[in-house]
């Protein structure tokens, strides 16, 4: 069993890599606060846990950035992507 990050609230830690959010992200719900590419801040609730994405949206292949994640929005029903350097909070449930 590999040690999991605790990630109930992370306002004290300043960044995260990238393996760490996918962690967290592939077992459950988790909200983030991230600065979008107009420079405007936002919230997303976020997972990459199959069961809880939609079987119509579970892509066939994902592609790969080494900056940033794609996520299932659970709150815009759809997938989309955020800057792991535009980060400014993590929260899970």
């Amino acid at each position: 069993m590999t040690n999991l990050p605790k990630f109930e609230h992370f306002s004290d830690k300043i960044s995260f890599t990238k393996e760490e959010i996918l962690t967290v992200l592939k077992l459950k719900v988790v909200k983030i606060k991230f600065i979008k590419a107009d420079n405007t801040v936002t919230e997303m609730e976020c997972t990459l846990n199959d069961a809880l994405i939609p079987v119509k949206e579970n892509p066939n292949s994902i592609k790969e950035n080494e900056f940033v994640i794609r996520c299932y929005s659970i709150d815009r029903q759809g997938w989309r992507s955020f800057r792991i350097d535009r980060l400014l909070e993590i929260k899970s449930y």
